[in-house]
């Protein structure tokens, strides 16, 4: 198993695991918000980083980290808004 796949794997876990966690107590807690979005843009770096590893385009990395860069300050705007 390569690193690439098993930080996906562990994200994907780490992100259902407070998915789970979230609807089986009920919580609106703002910790477990931000512990989401902190995994998931773990997740989202890692496939950024496995896709440039197989293609070696640099348009590629640069136009998904933009696209990163974006998602991670709306999840950021998203939080503050609702919290």
């Amino acid at each position: 198993m390569t690193r690439a796949n098993l930080f996906k794997t562990i994200a994907t876990m780490g992100l259902l695991g407070t998915i789970i966690y979230k609807v089986l107590t009920n919580a609106r807690s703002v910790y477990i918000q931000i512990i989401q979005a902190s995994i998931l843009v773990t997740l989202w770096l890692v496939l950024v980083i496995d896709r440039y590893r197989h293609t070696r385009s640099k348009l590629y990395l640069k136009w998904d980290l933009f696209l990163v860069s974006v998602a991670t300050l709306l999840i950021i705007t998203i939080i503050s808004f609702f919290r």
